[in-house]
């Protein structure tokens, strides 16, 4: 099994009262693109927000996305 690093991500959903719930997901590769990495991103806020509160009817989530400076989306990198 390949390492891979991941990033911590946070989402809130006001329909269901999540607030700030981390996610772990997959650092962006650098030759990926940022909408195909976002859209891998929020498929498993998808996931996790089902999964933790299956009757929330909610379309909507505010994502939080860690800088590691002013400059760059990578947040704090964790080798698994």
């Amino acid at each position: 099994m390949t390492a891979h690093v991941t990033i911590m991500v946070l989402y809130s959903c006001e329909g269901c009262g999540i607030v700030e719930r981390p996610v772990r997901v997959r650092e962006r590769n650098s030759d990926e693109g940022v909408i195909t990495w976002t859209q891998a991103t929020v498929n498993e806020i998808n996931a996790d927000h089902e999964k933790n509160s299956p009757l929330c009817s909610s379309r909507t989530c505010d994502i939080k996305f860690p800088i590691a400076n002013k400059n760059s989306l990578i947040g704090r990198a964790v080798r698994q």
